[in-house]
């Protein structure tokens, strides 16, 4: 693990300033944190506040900023302006990443800066993720990738400099929570944001829910939380139904990294 952090600590110092790219989860916080002690105010965090960001994530990145004294730019974009990106077809990650960072490269240019940085690590090359060919097009930095991190050497580190997200559940844009082929629209997102972070509220941390149709809302999280929604199911329905959902579903086989794709990875030869 030492030799992964002097590694890490040797890639970025390489970089005269950089821009991250910060979503708020604890990937590119550890690597916002490692930037901004060895670049001060040569670091810039970039963050994109969309549709597609749950409101939870974009308060940490505003909160973190603040308490750390680090520059931030917040980003304005709309993905569901793009025609290829509202269709959902499968490679929308595709389309959506690069937009972004092609915005993120336009932002950090105007200040001088270079090198743009996301918090990619090892464990994402184990998923589809279209999004990375378009990072890799644009030669996006990934020092955790290059430095050998997978997500718990990353979650390892990030406890013991402290940082407040070091056990957060792992995040995704809420585009993710929709089947590829279904046409994205604001306010479906805008249910799925509120029912998430009313889950958290509730204790219930690291949901994801899944919309099959518009009335229809799965919910996946981890088994260990099974009890604790049986048990709160009438205030869960109350509220769900509430957003106009008209059935509501618990996914018994538990909350699974990329369960979006699994139709897609088996499709490949």
């Amino acid at each position: 693990m030492n030799d992964h952090r002097k590694k890490l600590y040797s890639i970025i110092s390489s970089y005269k300033s950089l821009a991250v790219a910060f979503s708020g989860g604890v990937d590119s916080t550890l690597l916002a944190k490692v930037s901004l002690d060895i670049h001060g105010d040569n670091l810039v965090l970039m963050h994109v506040a969309s549709p597609f960001t749950p409101a939870p994530e974009s308060d940490f990145v505003e909160k973190w900023a603040k308490d750390n004294n680090a520059r931030l730019v917040n980003v304005e974009l709309n993905p569901l302006d793009d025609p290829q990106i509202r269709l959902n077809c499968h490679r929308r990650c595709y389309y959506c990443k690069r937009l972004i960072m092609e915005h993120i490269i336009k932002e950090a240019s105007k200040i001088g800066i270079v090198d743009v940085a996301d918090g990619s690590n090892l464990d994402d090359l184990n998923d589809y993720r279209p999004g990375m060919e378009a990072t890799k097009e644009l030669n996006i930095k990934r020092p955790l990738i290059d430095a050998g991190f997978t997500k718990e050497m990353i979650r390892e580190m990030a406890k013991e400099m402290g940082l407040p997200n070091w056990h957060k559940p792992a995040s995704a844009c809420l585009a993710s929570r929709i089947p590829y082929g279904t046409h994205l629209e604001k306010e479906i997102l805008e249910k799925i944001d509120s029912a998430e972070t009313f889950l958290a509220a509730d204790g219930i941390q690291g949901s994801r829910v899944r919309v099959i149709e518009n009335s229809l809302a799965k919910i996946e999280v981890n088994p260990s939380y099974f009890s604790l929604i049986v048990s709160n199911h009438e205030k869960i329905v109350n509220y769900f139904t509430g957003l106009g959902f008209e059935d509501i579903l618990l996914d018994l086989k538990g909350y699974r990294t990329g369960a979006l794709n699994e139709k897609v990875l088996n499709k490949k030869p």
